[in-house]
């Protein structure tokens, strides 16, 4: 959970960093819960919400 905590916190810059956009308003937790439970990758659930913008 501390890396995708990581990779998702805010950076304070929105207009060159675009993380928001992909969340969508969406808890990076929630997304990417499969990957913290040990049940997916993390780039398999990354490509899927970005292929779902």
């Amino acid at each position: 959970m501390d890396y995708v905590l990581n990779e998702w916190r805010c950076l304070h810059n929105c207009e060159l960093c675009g993380k928001c956009h992909i969340l969508k308003g969406r808890s990076e937790e929630i997304l990417y819960a499969d990957y913290i439970d040990g049940k997916r990758s993390y780039m398999d659930i990354t490509l899927e919400i970005r292929s779902n913008r």
